[in-house]
């Protein structure tokens, strides 16, 4: 899945997942091993990502976190795979 010219995700079915592993395989459902948090252009593009994340099955399990020069929202994925979405200011983030 191509997400920007600089980022991909690739999405595999488990028994494909665990031929790139060395150890055993993780149950996200279990425990929060990463975070895949990612950048956003605007506030309504963070919504947007949250509202087609949940219309295919993901949950988020918190409420957004707005602190004004930023802003994220924490999606499951149904495997509990957690990405959180965000938005920060430009200014903000120079000083």
């Amino acid at each position: 899945m191509v997400v920007s010219d600089a980022i991909y995700f690739m999405i595999l079915e488990k028994e494909k997942f665990q031929g790139f592993l060395t150890g055993p395989m993780g149950d996200p459902a279990k425990a929060t091993a990463v975070i895949m948090a990612l950048s956003q252009d605007s506030r309504a593009a963070v919504d947007a990502f949250a509202a087609v994340a949940l219309a295919n099955g993901g949950s988020e399990p918190k409420e957004a976190t707005d602190l004004g020069f930023m802003y994220n929202r924490t999606i499951c994925d149904p495997d509990g795979n957690t990405f959180e979405p965000f938005w920060m200011d430009p200014t903000a983030a120079n000083g």
